[in-house]
């Protein structure tokens, strides 16, 4: 994690039209999209199909202990296989841990309720009302108001594109991109999340994922 917040910025500062177009994007689907995307999959639950099995899978990735078991469990595997090429398990967790860190932080300082609440996409930054009713910093029994970004998406996706970087084979490179979309998919499809947030979760994700790979790229040589 040496310099890993210079880095950071750096890599922002390195990728900023991808970061500028992508906050652009967030504020369309905040005015334009968040709200009739969020209602549309509540009033239209799509029981026992193969989109609820994406987002039911998508969301049990997510979950801490089901994403660390595994990512665990193949860097045990893979050093019965290949002692340096565990190293990657360990960069990977090492993003997954960064981004859980700066999930908290975005979390407390952009104050958004979740969409199952009022489905009032427009409370961004709502210290006042958050404030008023009590849910300010009450993530441990309520997390009314920490919306923004989706901590499950920002993990799966700080630890899969870190995969995604390192991997020379475009079959591979494509799939790990693509996992973190399920849990994207998964957080709105059961209200958790408005649309934005995982877009939000997924660019962050990206930019923590090249901060750590390239900080510690040079051990897997």
């Amino acid at each position: 994690f040496k310099n890993s917040i210079r880095i950071f910025l750096l890599e922002i500062n390195e990728n900023k039209k991808i970061f500028i177009l992508g906050l652009i994007l967030i504020a369309i689907l905040v005015v334009f999209a968040d709200k009739s995307i969020s209602v549309y999959f509540r009033d239209n639950k799509m029981s026992e199909s193969f989109v609820e099995k994406i987002a039911n899978f998508g969301n049990i990735l997510g979950e801490g202990k089901y994403l660390y078991s595994f990512l665990l469990f193949f860097a045990m595997l893979t050093l019965l296989v290949r002692e340096r090429a565990v190293t990657i398990y360990y960069i990977a967790l090492a993003s997954g841990i960064f981004t859980g860190i700066i999930n908290q932080i975005l979390k407390v300082l952009i104050v958004r309720q979740r969409p199952y609440e009022s489905y009032n996409p427009h409370l961004i930054f709502a210290y006042k009302k958050a404030i008023e009713e009590g849910k300010y910093i009450t993530h441990i029994y309520d997390s009314t108001y920490y919306s923004m970004p989706s901590g499950h998406t920002i993990t799966v996706a700080g630890i899969f594109l870190v995969f995604a970087i390192h991997s020379k084979n475009k079959i591979l490179k494509t799939v790990f991109f693509l996992v973190p979309l399920a849990t994207a998919f998964g957080r709105v499809y059961v209200q958790k999340h408005w649309t934005s947030d995982v877009i939000f979760a997924y660019l962050i994700a990206y930019i923590i994922a090249k901060t750590i790979y390239n900080l510690n790229k040079n051990r897997l040589k």
